[in-house]
């Protein structure tokens, strides 16, 4: 694939990560909405939450790529980029969680706490920041902000 292909395809790849990612906090929004009703709704919004992750990896990916192609200037990325090393951790924990709980995961200390009376895992449901480090409300305007950014003319149907 030519160069000027692969900048389409990347940009296409940018739009679509980004956008799902706002997708992706209105659906964790409404499943944090019904964790009250317990059971399958808690494991709904670890779901949804956990879908968040992969759009975000997915974006830095796309993001990565651009960056290889040399095309945009990082400024369009400055947001998301911030961003990086949260949301790069945070999916390799969440796709390694039973590893985790088998106390084999590169940082298993940090991961599980139990003693006689509770188990608690590094899935905090409180506000909207994602094992209190990665806040939702923020990743959707760093996604926002690329959205905006991106040149219109690699879109010829808009």
């Amino acid at each position: 694939m030519d160069k000027d292909d692969q900048k389409f395809i990347a940009v296409e790849g940018l739009h679509t990560w980004a956008s799902a990612i706002l997708n992706q906090v209105e659906r964790v929004e409404l499943a944090r909405g019904q964790l009250a009703k317990g059971g399958r709704y808690r494991r709904a919004y670890l779901c949804e939450k956990h879908f968040l992750l992969i759009a975000a990896k997915k974006l830095i990916d796309y993001i990565d790529w651009a960056r290889e192609l040399a095309f945009l200037n990082d400024v369009v990325f400055r947001a998301m980029l911030r961003l990086r090393d949260d949301i790069v951790d945070l999916k390799a924990t969440n796709e390694h969680v039973i590893e985790y709980y088998q106390g084999k995961g590169c940082q298993a200390q940090h991961w599980v706490y139990a003693d006689e009376l509770i188990v608690v895992d590094a899935n905090p449901i409180a506000g909207t920041r994602i094992s209190d480090r990665l806040d939702e409300q923020e990743l959707a305007e760093a996604a926002s902000s690329l959205l905006n950014a991106l040149p219109s003319h690699y879109f010829p149907g808009q």
